[in-house]
């Protein structure tokens, strides 16, 4: 099937095929695929490796989803890694594990961050994830009451690129 795309560029009438916008699709992937590359490099020359954070599963004590709690996170983590990109810039080759634990309080508000444990042992990372952890919101516990939430996080360094 020859399917033509028409749409308009600069005001005049463009017509393209399917292999045309697969071909177009195709360069534009290369393209990322190479600033992602060097992006990598940078931050391997920079930091001592690719900043990677991975969220474990959280432990939870109070009337609110786990599920809820990893969504609101996950929408968060660019914050979290932001942090540690920071702490980066000045201290190379950190990583480890660093457990929070937050209040959550009736109206969805965190009420207190702290780290709980820490092999991490970078006062600026712990520091940062907690002051930004306080300003999340979630929503409001069923039935009312506080949720207190201690939640692990990996942080790692790579060394290698890989071909996404």
């Amino acid at each position: 099937m020859n399917l033509k795309m028409r749409f308009f560029s600069n005001m005049k009438l463009v017509t393209k095929t399917e292999a045309e916008i697969a071909k177009e699709q195709e360069e534009l992937l290369k393209q990322r695929k190479e600033q992602w590359k060097r992006n990598n490099k940078e931050m391997i020359k920079n930091y001592g490796g690719v900043p990677k954070l991975q969220m474990q599963i959280p432990e939870v004590d109070g009337n609110m989803d786990r599920r809820i709690i990893q969504k609101v996170t996950k929408q968060h983590s660019g914050e979290l890694r932001a942090c540690y990109e920071k702490a980066l810039a000045k201290t190379k080759g950190i990583s480890g594990r660093i457990v929070v634990n937050w209040e959550i309080d009736v109206k969805g508000s965190v009420s207190k961050a702290e780290v709980k444990e820490t092999t991490v042992d970078n006062p600026d990372v712990e520091k940062c994830f907690t002051e930004t952890i306080k300003h999340w919101r979630f929503p409001s516990p069923k039935g009312g009451g506080t949720v207190q939430v201690d939640f692990p996080f990996e942080l790692e360094l790579q060394n290698e690129l890989s071909d996404r």
